[in-house]
């Protein structure tokens, strides 16, 4: 509730002006909540970053949550209408890093692409929300006394980091407050111009500014662990609202998902050096962070038997794809080979009517 906005310019006049806003009066939670804290985030959240609705008409809902793991800008998402075959209807849906999207626009050698469907996105959010939903009902207890020893942790690493710059910051600033007045004493007794001591208290006063800013940031990261230390009972009453995670939905993503951290893919076996086109089988790192518990690390719950039976079945897959491989590149070889033969070979010689 917000009183004393406004006030009237005199008793004698019905016209009224607005007061700024440190005098009015708030009283906050007077009122009981329309909705809960945790939504009326998630909604601030989202307004923030503008969905721009493509040729398609369709607006992606993990446009904001990517974010590029080298340069740390937003991924830009790319989706049109792929080649069509009588029998499909295939539609391109592709993010790319924000940096290298605008530095190849200008010519420059920015960023790397930082390449991931939208596809494999959501296949990789959805399995994580099934290991962690599954190690949960399994260990519950187990889960809580985890993620309260590591937030411990966390939180005693950043308070002594924090704490120790606030109190840097501070003795900066009682600095720049001693070096004021000196200057305006300066000033009162005709040391220096006018002109002068604008230019000097101008830059001093924006520094102090910088670093009140600094330490009001770092005090909020210090009362952001103490505000949540009941985050793991929150994200068990999230998790809870759901009994299966079949199909990944808008309001799943915008429930669970805090921010995704994509990594440049990797191949296998490098790039060729005669037309720079990469081989072998691509692996790319994507970091997941969930609401209040963060990029959590799900123990393995199989057993040895299933992990060496993954394991065998993987390598003996990607046996058949470097062996399939091996065998286009010698086809390719061939290909190449008859056309450079049959471009030399000599005419046939013109027959007379």
């Amino acid at each position: 509730m917000v009183n004393l906005r406004t006030t009237t310019v005199d008793f004698k006049s019905r016209k009224s002006e607005v007061k700024p806003q440190e005098d009015w009066l708030i009283f906050e939670n007077h009122h009981e909540a329309i909705i809960s804290q945790e939504i009326f985030d998630t909604v601030q959240k989202l307004r923030k970053t503008p969905r721009r609705i493509d040729k398609l008409g369709y607006a992606n809902p993990l446009t904001g949550l990517l974010w590029c793991a080298d340069c740390g800008a937003k991924l830009y998402n790319y989706r049109r209408a792929g080649p069509r075959k009588p029998t499909e209807n295939k539609v391109i849906d592709v993010y790319h890093c924000s940096t290298y999207m605008l530095g190849k626009a200008d010519f420059k050698d920015t960023c790397t692409v930082h390449h991931i469907s939208t596809e494999m996105v959501h296949d990789i959010i959805l399995d994580i929300l099934k290991k962690t939903s599954g190690y949960i009902h399994a260990h519950e207890d187990e889960f809580v006394e985890r993620l309260r020893e590591s937030s411990t942790v966390k939180e005693g690493e950043t308070a002594r980091s924090n704490k120790k710059q606030i109190a840097k910051n501070e003795k900066r600033i009682s600095e720049l407050s001693k070096i004021f007045h000196a200057l305006y004493e300066d000033k009162a007794l005709g040391k220096i111009s006018d002109e002068r001591f604008i230019e000097m208290t101008a830059t001093y006063e924006q520094e102090s500014e910088e670093l009140k800013a600094k330490n009001a940031k770092l005090q909020a990261e210090i009362d952001e662990f103490t505000a949540d230390k009941d985050r793991a009972d929150k994200f068990l009453e999230l998790i809870h609202r759901y009994t299966r995670f079949e199909e990944l939905t808008n309001t799943m993503i915008n429930e669970f998902i805090d921010k995704i951290i994509v990594f440049e893919g990797e191949w296998s076996e490098g790039f060729n050096k005669e037309n720079g086109r990469p081989m072998g089988t691509r692996k790319q790192r994507v970091d997941v962070y969930l609401k209040y518990i963060g990029n959590f690390d799900v123990p393995d719950m199989r057993t040895p038997e299933e992990i060496e039976a993954e394991r065998f079945a993987a390598e003996k897959l990607e046996k058949k794809r470097a062996h399939n491989r091996e065998y286009m590149r010698k086809r390719m070889a061939k290909k190449r080979e008859a056309q450079k033969a049959s471009a030399f070979a000599p005419m046939p010689e013109a027959v007379g009517q």
